[in-house]
Protein backbone atom coordinates (compact mmCIF):
# COMPACT_ATOMS: atom_id res chain seq x y z
CA UNK A 1 0.00 0.00 0.00
CA UNK A 2 1.31 3.80 -1.18
CA UNK A 3 1.34 6.25 1.35
CA UNK A 4 -0.26 8.51 -0.42
CA UNK A 5 -3.57 5.91 0.17
CA UNK A 6 -2.38 5.01 3.54
CA UNK A 7 -2.88 9.17 4.71
CA UNK A 8 -6.03 9.33 2.33
CA UNK A 9 -7.90 6.88 4.68
CA UNK A 10 -6.20 8.14 8.05
CA UNK A 11 -7.72 11.81 6.97
CA UNK A 12 -10.93 10.12 5.74
CA UNK A 13 -11.18 8.59 9.29
CA UNK A 14 -10.55 11.73 11.26
CA UNK A 15 -13.52 13.30 9.27
CA UNK A 16 -15.43 11.02 10.40
CA UNK A 17 -14.85 11.11 14.00
CA UNK A 18 -14.80 15.21 13.54
CA UNK A 19 -18.66 14.23 12.63
CA UNK A 20 -19.48 11.68 15.07
CA UNK A 21 -18.06 14.42 17.81
CA UNK A 22 -20.06 17.32 16.22
CA UNK A 23 -23.38 15.32 16.06
CA UNK A 24 -22.73 14.68 19.92
CA UNK A 25 -22.44 17.61 21.02
CA UNK A 26 -25.39 19.39 19.05
CA UNK A 27 -27.63 16.28 20.61
CA UNK A 28 -25.96 17.03 24.31
CA UNK A 29 -27.18 21.05 23.70
CA UNK A 30 -29.86 19.81 22.44
CA UNK A 31 -30.93 17.48 25.43
CA UNK A 32 -29.40 20.25 27.91
CA UNK A 33 -31.22 23.10 26.74
CA UNK A 34 -34.84 20.93 26.54
CA UNK A 35 -33.83 20.07 30.46
CA UNK A 36 -33.27 23.77 31.18
CA UNK A 37 -37.09 24.62 29.71
CA UNK A 38 -38.76 21.86 31.45
CA UNK A 39 -37.35 23.17 34.85
CA UNK A 40 -37.95 26.97 34.38
CA UNK A 41 -41.59 25.44 33.40
CA UNK A 42 -42.04 23.60 36.48
CA UNK A 43 -40.41 26.36 38.67
CA UNK A 44 -43.24 29.07 37.08
CA UNK A 45 -45.63 26.92 37.56
CA UNK A 46 -44.82 25.93 41.49
CA UNK A 47 -44.37 30.22 41.73
CA UNK A 48 -48.07 30.82 40.45
CA UNK A 49 -49.34 28.15 42.67
CA UNK A 50 -47.74 29.14 46.06
CA UNK A 51 -49.32 32.18 48.18
CA UNK A 52 -47.26 35.45 48.46
CA UNK A 53 -45.97 36.45 51.58
CA UNK A 54 -48.75 38.65 52.24
CA UNK A 55 -51.40 36.34 51.46
CA UNK A 56 -49.37 33.66 53.50
CA UNK A 57 -49.08 36.57 55.91
CA UNK A 58 -52.64 37.14 56.06
CA UNK A 59 -53.42 33.55 55.94
CA UNK A 60 -51.77 33.04 59.17
CA UNK A 61 -52.99 35.79 61.21
CA UNK A 62 -56.56 34.66 60.29
CA UNK A 63 -56.23 31.36 61.27
CA UNK A 64 -54.76 32.50 64.49
CA UNK A 65 -56.93 35.26 65.83
CA UNK A 66 -60.66 34.12 63.99
CA UNK A 67 -62.29 31.00 65.13
CA UNK A 68 -64.11 28.57 62.66
CA UNK A 69 -67.45 30.67 62.29
CA UNK A 70 -70.21 29.08 64.25
CA UNK A 71 -73.55 28.51 62.00
CA UNK A 72 -75.75 31.64 62.09
CA UNK A 73 -78.97 31.44 64.33
CA UNK A 74 -81.87 31.84 62.15
CA UNK A 75 -83.32 35.23 62.83
CA UNK A 76 -86.25 34.83 65.16
CA UNK A 77 -89.43 35.02 63.93
CA UNK A 78 -92.23 37.59 64.41
CA UNK A 79 -94.82 36.30 66.66
CA UNK A 80 -97.78 34.92 65.23
CA UNK A 81 -100.83 36.27 66.87
CA UNK A 82 -102.94 33.58 68.96
CA UNK A 83 -106.18 33.46 67.66
CA UNK A 84 -108.98 34.61 69.48
CA UNK A 85 -111.42 32.65 71.20
CA UNK A 86 -114.25 35.13 71.10
CA UNK A 87 -116.73 34.95 68.89
CA UNK A 88 -116.45 36.23 65.73
CA UNK A 89 -117.41 40.18 64.59
CA UNK A 90 -120.12 40.33 61.96
CA UNK A 91 -118.35 42.00 59.32
CA UNK A 92 -115.17 42.83 60.56
CA UNK A 93 -112.13 42.74 58.01
CA UNK A 94 -109.03 40.58 59.54
CA UNK A 95 -106.96 42.85 57.58
CA UNK A 96 -107.68 45.98 59.78
CA UNK A 97 -107.73 44.05 62.82
CA UNK A 98 -104.40 43.74 64.62
CA UNK A 99 -103.82 42.18 68.71
CA UNK A 100 -100.23 43.20 68.47
CA UNK A 101 -98.45 46.16 67.27
CA UNK A 102 -96.54 45.74 64.24
CA UNK A 103 -92.87 45.38 65.03
CA UNK A 104 -90.38 47.78 62.76
CA UNK A 105 -87.12 48.46 61.91
CA UNK A 106 -85.42 52.30 62.52
CA UNK A 107 -82.60 54.16 61.28
CA UNK A 108 -83.59 56.77 62.98
CA UNK A 109 -80.65 58.88 65.13
CA UNK A 110 -80.26 57.68 68.69
CA UNK A 111 -80.76 60.66 71.68
CA UNK A 112 -76.92 59.66 72.74
CA UNK A 113 -76.25 61.94 69.81
CA UNK A 114 -77.72 65.07 71.21
CA UNK A 115 -77.18 66.84 73.78
CA UNK A 116 -79.25 67.42 77.09
CA UNK A 117 -80.25 69.42 80.07
CA UNK A 118 -81.06 68.86 83.32
CA UNK A 119 -84.40 69.95 84.64
CA UNK A 120 -85.83 69.97 88.14
CA UNK A 121 -89.19 69.66 88.24
CA UNK A 122 -91.99 69.91 91.65
CA UNK A 123 -92.06 67.32 94.00
CA UNK A 124 -95.50 67.09 93.59
CA UNK A 125 -94.93 67.24 90.02
CA UNK A 126 -94.19 63.05 90.31
CA UNK A 127 -97.86 62.73 91.18
CA UNK A 128 -99.08 63.81 87.35
CA UNK A 129 -99.09 62.87 83.96
CA UNK A 130 -100.00 60.33 81.81
CA UNK A 131 -98.10 57.75 83.10
CA UNK A 132 -99.05 57.97 86.76
CA UNK A 133 -99.16 54.61 88.27
CA UNK A 134 -102.43 54.21 90.83
CA UNK A 135 -103.05 50.78 92.70
CA UNK A 136 -103.42 50.18 96.29
CA UNK A 137 -99.73 50.83 96.54
CA UNK A 138 -99.58 54.08 95.42
CA UNK A 139 -102.60 55.71 96.03
CA UNK A 140 -104.05 59.02 93.78
CA UNK A 141 -103.03 61.99 95.62
CA UNK A 142 -105.70 64.67 94.83
CA UNK A 143 -103.27 67.44 93.93
CA UNK A 144 -104.05 70.42 91.64
CA UNK A 145 -106.75 70.18 89.51
CA UNK A 146 -107.41 67.81 86.17
CA UNK A 147 -108.89 70.07 82.95
CA UNK A 148 -112.26 67.87 82.81
CA UNK A 149 -114.21 67.92 79.97
CA UNK A 150 -118.62 66.94 79.47
CA UNK A 151 -118.11 63.52 77.42
CA UNK A 152 -121.55 64.07 76.41
CA UNK A 153 -121.05 67.29 74.56
CA UNK A 154 -117.85 66.38 73.70
CA UNK A 155 -118.69 63.03 72.12
CA UNK A 156 -119.04 62.60 68.09
CA UNK A 157 -121.96 61.02 66.35
CA UNK A 158 -120.52 57.42 66.40
CA UNK A 159 -121.14 56.36 70.40
CA UNK A 160 -123.20 56.82 72.97
CA UNK A 161 -122.71 58.57 76.57
CA UNK A 162 -124.62 57.95 79.56
CA UNK A 163 -125.77 61.21 80.13
CA UNK A 164 -124.02 64.67 81.07
CA UNK A 165 -122.80 63.53 84.21
CA UNK A 166 -119.97 61.49 82.97
CA UNK A 167 -116.52 63.62 82.86
CA UNK A 168 -113.23 62.79 81.07
CA UNK A 169 -109.63 64.26 81.39
CA UNK A 170 -109.34 66.68 78.29
CA UNK A 171 -106.66 64.98 76.81
CA UNK A 172 -108.52 61.90 75.97
CA UNK A 173 -111.34 63.31 73.99
CA UNK A 174 -109.83 63.69 70.63
CA UNK A 175 -108.53 60.00 70.92
CA UNK A 176 -111.60 58.21 71.95
CA UNK A 177 -113.33 60.18 68.91
CA UNK A 178 -111.33 59.28 66.94
CA UNK A 179 -111.25 55.46 68.03
CA UNK A 180 -114.80 55.27 68.26
CA UNK A 181 -115.18 56.98 64.96
CA UNK A 182 -113.00 54.18 63.41
CA UNK A 183 -114.75 51.75 64.93
CA UNK A 184 -118.33 52.92 63.30
CA UNK A 185 -116.64 53.22 60.10
CA UNK A 186 -115.53 49.45 60.24
CA UNK A 187 -118.49 48.28 62.02
CA UNK A 188 -121.43 50.51 60.78
CA UNK A 189 -122.56 50.35 64.65
CA UNK A 190 -122.54 53.24 67.12
CA UNK A 191 -123.62 50.88 70.35
CA UNK A 192 -120.37 51.59 71.92
CA UNK A 193 -121.55 52.87 75.40
CA UNK A 194 -119.65 55.05 77.72
CA UNK A 195 -120.38 54.46 81.15
CA UNK A 196 -118.28 55.90 83.22
CA UNK A 197 -115.08 58.63 83.13
CA UNK A 198 -113.99 60.74 85.96
CA UNK A 199 -114.38 59.90 89.51
CA UNK A 200 -114.37 62.17 92.65
CA UNK A 201 -113.41 60.18 96.28
CA UNK A 202 -116.91 60.25 97.06
CA UNK A 203 -118.33 58.13 93.75
CA UNK A 204 -115.63 55.95 94.16
CA UNK A 205 -117.07 55.46 98.01
CA UNK A 206 -120.35 55.23 97.50
CA UNK A 207 -119.29 52.45 94.46
CA UNK A 208 -117.19 50.63 96.81
CA UNK A 209 -119.67 50.26 99.53
CA UNK A 210 -122.56 49.65 97.08
CA UNK A 211 -120.01 46.74 95.74
CA UNK A 212 -119.21 45.23 99.33
CA UNK A 213 -123.00 45.14 100.13
CA UNK A 214 -123.56 42.85 97.23
CA UNK A 215 -120.50 40.96 97.58
CA UNK A 216 -118.64 40.98 100.41
CA UNK A 217 -115.52 42.87 101.10
CA UNK A 218 -113.04 40.32 100.21
CA UNK A 219 -114.42 39.84 96.69
CA UNK A 220 -115.48 43.34 96.35
CA UNK A 221 -111.88 44.74 96.56
CA UNK A 222 -111.14 42.86 93.37
CA UNK A 223 -113.99 44.45 91.18
CA UNK A 224 -114.09 47.96 92.45
CA UNK A 225 -111.12 49.79 93.87
CA UNK A 226 -110.85 51.84 97.49
CA UNK A 227 -111.47 55.03 97.09
CA UNK A 228 -108.21 57.15 96.33
CA UNK A 229 -106.82 54.11 94.83
CA UNK A 230 -108.72 54.41 91.49
CA UNK A 231 -107.87 55.01 88.29
CA UNK A 232 -111.05 57.06 87.30
CA UNK A 233 -109.80 59.48 89.71
CA UNK A 234 -107.02 61.15 87.23
CA UNK A 235 -109.60 61.43 84.13
CA UNK A 236 -107.85 58.98 82.41
CA UNK A 237 -110.00 55.72 82.68
CA UNK A 238 -112.97 55.17 80.14
CA UNK A 239 -115.61 52.30 81.42
CA UNK A 240 -117.32 51.07 77.96
CA UNK A 241 -121.01 49.21 78.11
CA UNK A 242 -123.09 48.17 75.10
CA UNK A 243 -126.02 50.24 74.59
CA UNK A 244 -128.88 49.30 71.66
CA UNK A 245 -131.06 51.81 69.66
CA UNK A 246 -134.00 49.43 71.32
CA UNK A 247 -132.80 50.96 74.40
CA UNK A 248 -131.44 47.18 74.95
CA UNK A 249 -128.06 47.25 77.94
CA UNK A 250 -125.56 45.05 77.66
CA UNK A 251 -122.29 44.28 79.67
CA UNK A 252 -119.17 44.80 77.54
CA UNK A 253 -117.08 42.30 77.27
CA UNK A 254 -114.87 43.02 74.31
CA UNK A 255 -115.96 40.20 71.86
CA UNK A 256 -118.18 40.31 68.67
CA UNK A 257 -117.77 43.94 66.85
CA UNK A 258 -116.64 45.09 70.06
CA UNK A 259 -113.20 42.85 69.63
CA UNK A 260 -112.01 45.53 67.41
CA UNK A 261 -112.04 47.82 70.15
CA UNK A 262 -109.83 46.19 72.43
CA UNK A 263 -107.65 44.91 69.77
CA UNK A 264 -106.93 48.32 67.86
CA UNK A 265 -107.35 50.84 71.09
CA UNK A 266 -103.32 51.00 71.52
CA UNK A 267 -103.50 52.61 68.14
CA UNK A 268 -105.23 55.35 69.96
CA UNK A 269 -103.05 55.84 73.46
CA UNK A 270 -105.42 53.13 75.38
CA UNK A 271 -104.97 50.04 76.98
CA UNK A 272 -107.07 47.11 78.87
CA UNK A 273 -105.90 48.01 82.19
CA UNK A 274 -107.22 44.95 83.90
CA UNK A 275 -106.21 42.20 81.79
CA UNK A 276 -107.19 38.38 82.77
CA UNK A 277 -103.61 37.25 83.25
CA UNK A 278 -102.51 39.69 85.19
CA UNK A 279 -104.80 39.94 87.89
CA UNK A 280 -102.28 38.83 90.85
CA UNK A 281 -100.38 41.93 89.93
CA UNK A 282 -102.93 44.23 89.31
CA UNK A 283 -105.36 43.05 91.93
CA UNK A 284 -108.34 43.50 89.73
CA UNK A 285 -110.25 40.81 88.01
CA UNK A 286 -110.41 40.82 84.06
CA UNK A 287 -112.46 44.45 82.85
CA UNK A 288 -112.25 44.34 79.06
CA UNK A 289 -114.59 47.28 79.62
CA UNK A 290 -111.70 49.28 81.10
CA UNK A 291 -109.75 51.51 79.62
CA UNK A 292 -106.75 53.85 80.46
CA UNK A 293 -105.07 56.37 78.50
CA UNK A 294 -101.40 56.67 78.15
CA UNK A 295 -100.82 58.33 75.25
CA UNK A 296 -99.74 56.36 72.10
CA UNK A 297 -96.13 55.36 72.01
CA UNK A 298 -96.91 53.81 75.70
CA UNK A 299 -99.80 51.64 74.49
CA UNK A 300 -97.75 50.54 71.67
CA UNK A 301 -95.04 49.23 73.63
CA UNK A 302 -97.16 47.89 77.07
CA UNK A 303 -99.25 45.52 74.13
CA UNK A 304 -96.06 44.33 72.42
CA UNK A 305 -94.31 43.53 75.51
CA UNK A 306 -97.65 42.04 76.94
CA UNK A 307 -96.91 43.86 79.68
CA UNK A 308 -99.81 45.37 82.71
CA UNK A 309 -98.63 48.79 83.60
CA UNK A 310 -97.69 47.90 86.70
CA UNK A 311 -94.81 45.93 85.08
CA UNK A 312 -94.17 48.69 82.45
CA UNK A 313 -93.72 51.22 85.00
CA UNK A 314 -90.82 49.11 86.60
CA UNK A 315 -89.54 48.16 82.91
CA UNK A 316 -88.58 51.28 82.05
CA UNK A 317 -86.59 52.03 84.88
CA UNK A 318 -83.87 49.98 83.28
CA UNK A 319 -83.45 52.51 80.59
CA UNK A 320 -81.76 56.51 80.65
CA UNK A 321 -81.73 59.30 78.77
CA UNK A 322 -78.11 57.58 77.91
CA UNK A 323 -79.76 54.56 76.96
CA UNK A 324 -83.10 55.29 76.02
CA UNK A 325 -86.20 52.47 75.11
CA UNK A 326 -87.01 53.15 71.21
CA UNK A 327 -90.17 52.83 70.25
CA UNK A 328 -92.28 52.43 66.69
CA UNK A 329 -95.61 52.88 66.22
CA UNK A 330 -98.01 51.64 63.44
CA UNK A 331 -97.84 55.13 61.34
CA UNK A 332 -94.16 54.96 61.10
CA UNK A 333 -93.62 57.39 64.53
CA UNK A 334 -90.37 57.07 66.63
CA UNK A 335 -89.76 57.77 70.02
CA UNK A 336 -87.01 57.42 72.93
CA UNK A 337 -88.75 57.13 76.47
CA UNK A 338 -86.51 57.12 79.57
CA UNK A 339 -86.94 57.23 83.12
CA UNK A 340 -85.04 59.71 85.52
CA UNK A 341 -85.10 59.48 89.26
CA UNK A 342 -85.69 62.23 91.62
CA UNK A 343 -86.98 65.77 90.56
CA UNK A 344 -84.20 65.97 88.23
CA UNK A 345 -85.01 65.12 84.89
CA UNK A 346 -82.68 65.51 81.77
CA UNK A 347 -84.47 66.42 78.59
CA UNK A 348 -82.70 67.14 75.01
CA UNK A 349 -82.08 70.13 73.79
CA UNK A 350 -83.40 69.74 70.24
CA UNK A 351 -86.52 67.36 70.18
CA UNK A 352 -89.50 68.08 71.23
CA UNK A 353 -90.99 66.28 74.77
CA UNK A 354 -93.17 65.24 77.09
CA UNK A 355 -92.59 64.45 80.64
CA UNK A 356 -94.50 62.03 83.22
CA UNK A 357 -94.45 61.53 86.90
CA UNK A 358 -94.84 58.05 87.54
CA UNK A 359 -96.92 58.81 91.00
CA UNK A 360 -93.96 56.76 92.89
CA UNK A 361 -90.33 58.29 92.64
CA UNK A 362 -89.44 59.70 89.32
CA UNK A 363 -90.23 60.67 86.11
CA UNK A 364 -91.01 59.43 82.66
CA UNK A 365 -89.32 61.24 79.63
CA UNK A 366 -90.80 60.76 76.19
CA UNK A 367 -89.20 61.93 72.37
CA UNK A 368 -90.34 61.86 69.43
CA UNK A 369 -87.46 61.99 66.90
CA UNK A 370 -88.83 60.91 64.31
Amino acid sequence: MSSDGSKGQKNKAISYSYIIGIVFLIVTVVLLVKNMIATQKDNLTAISAAPTPIQAENAVSSSASSPSPSPSPSPTPSPTPIPSTKPAASGINPSRVSSQPKQKNTSAAPLSDTEFKPLTKLQDDIFKGNLILVNNKYPYKFIGNINRVCLFESKTNSYKVSDYNIFTGEITVTPLNSMLDDFYSEMGTDDAFIISGYRSYETQQYLFDREIADKGEAEAVHWVARPGTSEHHTGLAIDFGILYDNGTYYEYDGTGDFAWINENCYKYGFIVRYQNNKKNITGIYYEPWHFRYVGIPHATKITELGLCLEEYIDYIRSYSYKKPLLIQTDDGSVYETYYCAGITAYVPINYSYEISGNNIDGFIVTVKIA
